[in-house]
């Protein structure tokens, strides 16, 4: 965060810098109804995938909620899903004994709604939290401080 704030300094002196995070939220199943919170993660083994542009963030965002990441199945970001892809995770999925399939909210919606491949699909649900600068950014908004301090 100091290098960035030094860097917006050089660029534009004076500006008010804030500092937000985004966080794993929760988790929606893909072709279904259900949704889990992300503790539901700890202890699992999952099966990684991910077609992002850094698929690193991710894999860290599953580590950090305590899931077993028994392997990982990276594509070129924006990549759209074939029939043969799904095959290739889901093959990947029994192999590494994974009881989910976890990915992005991204990648969910370009893998196929009726993709059943053994095992649950979950998408990772991403909220962004203001760390600082929520007052300096309710004004500018418009908004109630409350309303982004939640995230």
């Amino acid at each position: 965060p100091d290098r960035i704030r030094r860097s917006i300094a050089g660029v534009a002196p004076g500006l008010p810098v804030g500092l937000a995070v985004y966080h794993a939220c929760g988790l929606r199943e893909l072709g279904g109804s259900a949704r889990f919170s992300v503790d539901a993660l700890r202890g699992r083994r999952v099966l990684a995938v991910s077609g992002i542009a850094n698929p690193e963030a991710f894999h860290r965002t599953l580590a950090g909620t305590g899931a077993i990441v028994r392997k990982r199945v990276v594509f070129p970001d924006h990549h759209p899903f074939a029939v043969g892809d799904c095959r290739r995770v889901g093959e990947a999925a029994a192999a590494a004994e994974a009881e989910w399939i976890v990915t992005t909210e991204k990648d969910a919606v370009r893998l196929p709604r009726d993709w059943q491949p053994g095992r649950p699909v979950l998408a990772v649900e991403i909220a962004m939290r203001i760390t600082e600068g929520v007052d300096m950014m309710a004004a500018v908004l418009g908004v109630p401080a409350e309303t982004l301090a939640r995230g």
